[in-house]
């Protein structure tokens, strides 16, 4: 019987075994031989039955014939030719050539005999033996194997000789080359026509067996099955023994083994003297072997070699050899049955047995593999190699290296097995095992990758195991380079084409499933799922592998990807479910905890604080003792912190600081601390944690370049900010100015260095303490000169200059602000836009229309266009008097006076606001038109708060009565602008006064005017208005001709002011009121 390969995860099995073929060949020579031996007479001439003549020239024939009648056949075959050489011509040749074919067929020298008996065909074609030549022939080719030629000659017999005597005999043997031939049919129908012309002949109970023979190779089960019981059942048939041995084989070819154990049963306690029945023994233990009863086949295959050996001192070869088979499928069920020591030393038996025959090399090979099963792998290994060594063509030496192969990857030696690689392609080329092979040399490749995170390293396992998927044909294989192929493509993050390429091996999923790369097909499913954030669909997979697979290895990762991805969706109770079950299954596990904080951190992304804190609370039991103890304490700080629980989070911080002292986390814990007392308003105790976080985790000297963004020292420079800003909050700023200069000292170079220097100047600047924050801005430009906040220092500055007067120097620093690269355009817009108010206020008009113009086109959309457009409106008037100017920008400002309206509807209030209504009441006073004047005035009368353009306006409108002599109404306006406490010491007020007095003096009311003149020199510290006053006094002294008095006015006015426009006409009126006096 064939045997299948065993089922033992080898790659190839040995065929060692007697097979059928070969035990039904062996029965059926027999037969034949017993045949010739028995009718040699059968079709000779009766010349050959009788004595040998007398006469001198047949001496050698009769000589022949008696040898040839003592079966002594090779003296026979000499005296024969003897003869023919010595007469050549004689009638005697004939006979003498026949004789010489039966006798080298006795012989069993087939060849010669049958090139004997064709050269007597075609010498003698006439001659009374040619029938029996014929068939002698066709009998030769047969034994030869030669079925072709057998079968054209027996048919060419049977059609010449169809009622010879031997024709029963050719007919058996023509159904015996057609099955041969594998044509069942046509020996069918030879047989049956044996039977037929035959029924009672000598051979019909072989032509039974053949004919029952045909049946079974032509598939006509039935007919051939009762043909074989009913020749089993006749215990007496000369096939009893043959049917049941083929009964047996057929049983086991269709895998129906319990019939074929029972067949082979039969046959050995019917026939145990039967030459078949160390067979049927044989094919047993096989039959055993493929029903798992590995016990079973072990004692059947043990109780043959044992049999065997007790002859072992007269063994032949093939006996030996036998033995040695005997012992291989032993210790092969014994592998299988799992008893791998008595395996290992069963198959060492079979190996010394088997020497160099060709088992050997199969004996080691299993042998290697029980080693290797038993966790020897150095003794496999060196099996394995000693049989590449040995039998390196042999049909195991590729499986061997292979193993040697796959144990150079447990070890992680990738030159060793690259090495190993290189020696098996050069070795075995078209071994069917290349494919394993590559299969391997892609793992290695996955194992660097991973491990290294070598991304060319995963790239090349991907070919690999591509091409394994293409090139490889077992389906097992394939199955498995499509696994690994998937994997690749999931750490490459390739994950759609990785749930594509698994997809095969998904499908076919189910409860029976066993092989491996199937059954863990589902873990990349979970995972590629879940990484493409479906997670219902991957918490569903790993569901189907927990519940199908009960004793899977990947369980751990099922059950923590399941309970994340339920996380995920947000589905708490079902994560809090798996967590349960997973800690039910390992009790104690350290994977449980690792795949709750998972959970637990998830929830805190999520901000659900409530499962979060419960999951961290529970982290605590589970991980107590383990590395994640830490960050459960953490965890249930922090949602508590976040659940707004401060002194509860305060003391969880100061837990984890106290429990875990050298833990990396204390540092965070610590400042965390601070800020939870501090969100609880113990701020005394947020700033004592602070400072002992500051003190501890910052560097006892000046810290280094980035040194603050790395913990712990993160934190405790953290804690030093804090530090300085709740003190600053608390109302500290001395104590705060002093937080921030320490840590500024300690971190120098710290990244936002810049940023810190300017969130200390802000805090001064919005404090009012603009000295302190000046000083800071400096300092943030002098040390951070290339900083983006350097900019706004100097803004800043400048500003600081606008303020207290400095124009010049704020003047330079903004313009160059304006003219450098590093400005951003913000501070380049507010430079510009302060350039604009610094001319309108130094009344540079000329300055204000060209920087004013830049600021609209550079910056049409800033806040202060419209201010900036009010500021050129303002300097158009400024530097053209003209009545068409006035005119023409009288629309401009009613639109800039509508846009302000809507804006401070809209809550929007500047104090420039009211600018355009001056300047449309100067604009309409140009051209004398008085006609709404009164009610733009009003208008900003009733704006809140007021703004400087009220007095300004009622200057205007006081200006405007006095052009129309209405001189009451003119002094009314100006009283409103000298009188109010907010305007009353400004400039305008001056300005009012001095045009008070005008309207007296145009009135002619001298003393009044004289009075009202003194005021303007003697309330308001403006030289020229001051200088104008005392000239336009004076002037009321030489109306009343009181003239010392008047030359002591201009006296006091070119002492005092002598730089003023007034002086050259003081001057001139001094000389003339002295010539009066």
């Amino acid at each position: 019987m064939n045997r299948s390969v065993p089922q033992d995860g080898s790659t190839r099995g040995h065929d060692l075994g007697v097979t059928m073929a070969k035990a039904r060949l062996a029965c059926s020579s027999l037969v034949w031989l017993a045949m010739i031996c028995g009718f040699q007479w059968l079709a000779l001439q009766p010349s050959l039955a009788q004595p040998p003549a007398n006469s001198a020239d047949l001496s050698d024939f009769n000589n022949g014939v008696g040898l040839y009648r003592q079966s002594r056949w090779g003296d026979a075959v000499e005296s024969f030719r003897q003869f023919i050489k010595a007469n050549p011509q004689s009638p005697r040749v004939p006979e003498s050539q026949i004789y010489i074919g039966l006798a080298l067929i006795n012989q069993q020298n087939y060849v010669e005999a049958r090139s004997v008996l064709r050269e007597f065909l075609k010498n003698f074609p006439e001659n009374s033996n040619v029938a029996q030549a014929r068939y002698r022939v066709a009998e030769c080719s047969f034994l030869l194997n030669d079925f072709p030629a057998a079968k054209q000659e027996l048919q060419s017999y049977l059609e010449k000789y169809p009622q010879d005597a031997l024709a029963p005999r050719a007919l058996a043997y023509l159904g015996d080359v057609q099955l041969q031939l594998k044509d069942p049919q046509a020996a069918i129908t030879t047989f049956e026509e044996a039977r037929k012309r035959f029924p009672a002949g000598a051979l019909a109970d072989d032509i039974e067996y053949g004919l029952a023979q045909a049946y079974s190779a032509a598939g006509k089960t039935v007919e051939g099955q009762k043909l074989l019981d009913a020749i089993a059942a006749r215990q007496n048939h000369p096939h009893a023994a043959d049917a049941l041995l083929l009964l047996g084989n057929q049983a086991s070819t269709a895998k129906d083994y319990p019939v074929a154990i029972r067949q082979f049963e039969l046959l050995a306690e019917r026939y145990p003297q039967s030459p078949l029945a160390e067979t049927a023994f044989t094919n047993r233990g096989y039959a055993l072997f493929q029903t798992g009863q590995f016990d079973a086949a072990a004692t059947q295959f043990e109780k043959l070699a044992a049999q065997l050996e007790k002859t072992s001192s007269a063994w032949t070869p093939q006996q030996k050899q036998q033995a040695a088979s005997y012992l291989y499928w032993q210790g092969l069920s014994q592998k299988n049955g799992n008893q791998l020591e008595a395996a290992l030393g069963t198959f060492a038996k079979s190996f010394d047995l088997a020497g160099g025959s060709p088992i050997a090399e199969g004996v080691l090979y299993q042998q290697a593999l029980t080693a290797r099963q038993l966790g020897q792998t150095q003794k496999g290994e060196a099996l394995a190699l000693q049989l590449v060594e040995k039998w390196p063509q042999s049909d195991s030496a590729d499986d061997a290296l292979l193993m040697v192969i796959d144990l150079s990857l447990d070890r992680q030696d990738a030159a060793k097995t690259q090495s190993l690689i290189a020696q098996f392609r050069k070795s075995f080329p078209e071994s069917s095992l290349k494919w394993h092979v590559r299969l391997l040399e892609g793992r290695r490749d996955l194992e660097e990758g991973t491990r290294t995170s070598n991304v060319e390293a995963l790239q090349r396992a991907q070919v690999a195991f591509e091409e394994t998927l293409q090139g490889a044909t077992s389906i097992e294989l394939k199955d498995q380079a499509r696994y690994f192929s998937g994997l690749v493509l999931q750490l490459q993050g390739k994950l759609p084409e990785a749930r594509e390429t698994i997809a095969p091996l998904v499908t076919q999923i189910n409860p029976q499933s066993v092989r491996p790369e199937i059954i863990e097909s589902l873990v990349i499913e979970m995972s590629a799922l879940f990484s493409l954030g479906d997670f219902e669909a991957s918490a569903a997979v790993a569901g189907k592998y927990l519940s199908m697979f009960p004793q899977a290895t990947q369980r751990r990762r099922a059950y923590a990807l399941q309970g994340l991805a339920f996380a995920k969706a947000q589905q708490w109770a079902r994560a809090e479910e798996v967590i349960k079950q997973f800690e039910a299954e390992f009790p104690g596990d350290p994977a449980v905890a690792a795949a709750l904080m998972d959970q637990a951190e998830v929830a805190e992304s999520a901000k659900q604080w409530p499962v979060a804190l419960a999951d961290f609370e529970k982290l605590k039991r589970l991980a107590m003792g383990t590395t994640n103890e830490p960050f459960a304490w953490r965890g249930t700080g922090w949602s508590r912190f976040r659940l707004g629980d401060y002194k509860l989070a305060a003391e969880e911080f100061g837990q984890l600081s106290t429990k875990f002292p050298q833990h990396p986390l204390q540092a965070e814990a610590m400042y965390y601390e601070g800020e939870s007392w501090l969100l609880a308003k113990e701020t005394e105790k947020a700033l004592k944690v602070f400072q002992q976080a500051f003190d501890r985790f910052t560097p006892k000297e000046t810290a280094g370049p980035k040194e603050e963004l790395k913990a712990p020292v993160l934190f405790g420079y953290r804690s030093g900010l804090m530090i300085a800003r709740t003190l600053e909050q608390t109302g500290r700023l001395e104590q705060a100015d002093q937080a921030y200069e320490t840590l500024l000292k300690k971190f120098p170079k710290a990244e936002v260095f810049d940023q810190l220097l300017n969130e200390w100047a802000l805090i001064n600047y919005e404090a009012g303490r603009f000295e302190q924050a000046d000083k800071i801005f400096a300092r943030l430009v002098a040390e951070c000169p290339q900083s983006p906040l350097a900019d706004n220092a100097k803004l800043s500055l400048a500003e600081s200059d606008l303020i207290q007067g400095e124009f010049t120097r704020a003047r330079k620093s903004l313009e160059e602000l304006l003219q450098s690269d590093q400005a951003d355009v913000s501070v380049k817009e507010r430079a510009l836009y302060q350039l604009v108010v610094l001319a309108i206020e130094q009344q540079r008009w000329d300055d204000v229309k060209k920087l004013g113009g830049q600021f609209v086109a550079t910056y049409p959309e800033s806040p202060q266009k419209l201010q900036v457009a009010v500021a050129l409106a303002e300097s158009q008037l400024a530097t053209d008097l003209s009545v068409e100017t006035a005119t023409a920008l009288l629309p401009q400002l009613d639109t800039l006076r509508d846009t302000i309206r809507i804006a401070r509807k809209q809550g929007e209030i500047e104090d420039w606001h009211g600018r355009p209504w001056v300047l449309w009441a100067e604009a309409r006073l140009r051209h004398r038109n008085y006609e709404g004047l009164t009610d733009a005035a009003e208008e900003l009368d009733g704006w809140q708060p007021p703004g400087p353009a009220r007095w300004q306006i009622r200057e205007v409108l006081g200006r405007a009565y006095k052009q129309q002599a209405k001189f009451d109404e003119a002094r009314a306006a100006f009283q409103i602008v000298t009188k109010d406490p907010q305007s009353q010491q400004t400039e305008l007020a001056a300005k009012a006064q001095f045009l008070l007095a005008e309207t007296y003096f145009l009135q002619e009311n001298w003393k009044q005017a004289f009075l009202e003149y003194q005021k303007v020199y003697s309330n308001y510290a403006f030289p020229e208005w001051q200088a104008a006053g005392l000239l336009q006094a004076a002037k009321c002294d030489e109306q009343r001709s009181q003239w010392k008095e008047a030359i002591a006015t201009y006296e006091r006015l070119l002492r005092e002011f002598p730089k003023v426009s007034y002086a050259a006409e003081a001057k001139e009126r001094l000389e003339a009121a002295r010539k009066r006096n």
